[in-house]
């Protein structure tokens, strides 16, 4: 049996899946840095997906509470 906590895990796994899969087979085609009246800098990309174009802002948090980071990872290790 599982719990209530598994179960609403497993709906949001689903829709953050189904939310953040919309950008699969996009193009990177533009970036900025968006400003807040706080000073804060937003990353922030444009993208196109087939005839959709999306604006993406890196957020720390669903409720846009403050801008936020992306790993990127290329794959090689870079040592220290």
């Amino acid at each position: 049996m599982i719990s209530p906590q598994e179960q609403r895990k497993q709906k949001e796994r689903e829709f953050l899946t189904g939310y953040y899969s919309q950008l699969v087979g996009g193009s990177i085609n533009g970036f900025i840095l968006t400003q807040d009246e706080e000073g804060n800098q937003w990353p922030t990309f444009t993208i196109a997906v087939g005839d959709k174009t999306y604006t993406i802002e890196v957020s720390q948090d669903p409720e846009g509470n403050g801008p936020g980071f992306l790993f990127l990872d290329d794959g090689q290790d870079e040592g220290l």
